[in-house]
């Protein structure tokens, strides 16, 4: 009976997993990837070699922006605090709670 509800069920839910065919192409707006260190440096390096390849295969233009500043937490916070146009690469519960553990660490005294 197990297995007949499954398939039921799976069956069941098929046409509402069209429904995503209908949108238009993603990404449809300029992809920004943002780098957590100077510009120059080895990481804002391979971003920019990496610019092009992931613009051709996206089939959108790539926009690398640099946040450099606090080992990356400047970059964390921009991103968790970023206006919402797509899924994010970086989730912004973890970079909320990752920029609070660290600020919130005392430091200690001698």
């Amino acid at each position: 009976m197990t297995r007949l509800t499954t398939v039921l069920a799976a069956a069941l839910s098929m046409p509402f997993a069209c429904g995503a065919l209908a949108q238009g192409a993603y990404p449809n707006k300029p992809v920004t990837v943002v780098v957590g260190f100077e510009p120059g440096g080895g990481t804002d390096t391979t971003a920019r070699i990496l610019q092009k390849p992931l613009g051709d295969l996206l089939g959108q233009q790539v926009v690398v922006e640099n946040r450099a500043g606090a080992g990356g937490d400047i970059a964390v916070d921009y991103v968790a605090k970023a206006r919402r146009t797509a899924t994010p690469s970086c989730s912004p519960t973890w970079a909320r709670s990752r920029s609070t553990r660290i600020s919130s660490r005392r430091p200690t005294t001698r």
